[in-house]
């Protein structure tokens, strides 16, 4: 398994991966205003946190984290309900920057708090998932990846069309995907999830600004894709060789 391993054992005594989530802004987190659509605060207490689909209902005291600005903090800890046919189940911790933006204002010093975010805590989570706005997300993607270099530890970007707090959302799939993307399988990379998709960040482009399959990768397969069944546990489709169930090492990057 992947270094860094933190504690967390299930009842029958495995240890289960945690994914840190680092929320940025963006469109997922908005709420009308007076100004319009503004990112907010308190998404784990509106969103995570009462839904059946985000949290067991477990309990966890609050996981230490260490913010953008290198300061210690604590990110509220779930635990994921199972949705593979293994049963897999994997807890994450959630915090927020301390100024949500727009990702039209996305800029270098912003992807340096993230990268910064992401090695302060990077040896004590199996995985992260940034929470980031439509505008700039493959940007940020791509320029993680070169920042970060090579991986043995997934870094899942994703955002959404719609707000969590819309009705008929994309946002709510989307951050599903990717914590279960993070929490069960490795993946040696940065990754871009969407609309039922995994892709790879150096590749992906945004297509879209209606559509709910924003992202692509012209010329290369989606590393991966999960698709819907009514009735049906959740499932992947792995279209490359380094994605692996996690535990299982030996990874080699193939383009």
């Amino acid at each position: 398994m992947s270094p860094g391993r933190t504690d967390g054992t299930l009842s029958n005594g495995d240890i289960e991966r945690h994914v840190l989530v680092i929320i940025t802004g963006g469109t997922i987190c908005m709420q009308d205003s007076p100004d319009g659509l503004v990112p907010t605060r308190d998404f784990v207490d509106n969103c995570l946190r009462p839904s059946s689909y985000f949290n067991d209902g477990s309990l966890f005291n609050s996981t230490p984290v260490t913010n953008e600005h290198g300061k210690g903090a604590t990110a509220t800890t779930f635990r994921a309900p199972p949705r593979s046919t293994d049963g897999s189940r994997f807890k994450y911790s959630v915090f927020e920057f301390s100024e949500l933006i727009d990702s039209s204002s996305m800029d270098g010093s912003q992807w340096n708090l993230m990268l910064r975010s992401l090695t302060h805590n990077w040896t004590n989570f199996d995985a992260f998932v940034i929470l980031h706005g439509t505008d700039t997300l493959a940007y940020t993607a791509s320029a993680l990846a070169f920042m970060l270099g090579p991986l043995e530890k997934s870094v899942i970007v994703t955002g959404s069309q719609l707000s969590m707090y819309a009705p008929n959302n994309d946002a709510h799939d989307n951050l599903l995907d990717a914590l279960t993307v993070a929490g069960t399988y490795d993946v040696p990379e940065v990754g871009v999830v969407f609309h039922h998709h995994l892709y790879r960040a150096t590749r992906v482009t945004k297509v879209s600004a209606f559509s709910l399959a924003a992202f692509t990768t012209p010329n290369a397969k989606p590393l991966a894709n999960f698709p819907k069944h009514a009735g049906k546990a959740w499932t992947a489709s792995i279209h490359l060789d380094t994605i692996r169930p996690e535990g299982i090492l030996g990874h080699s990057y193939k383009d």
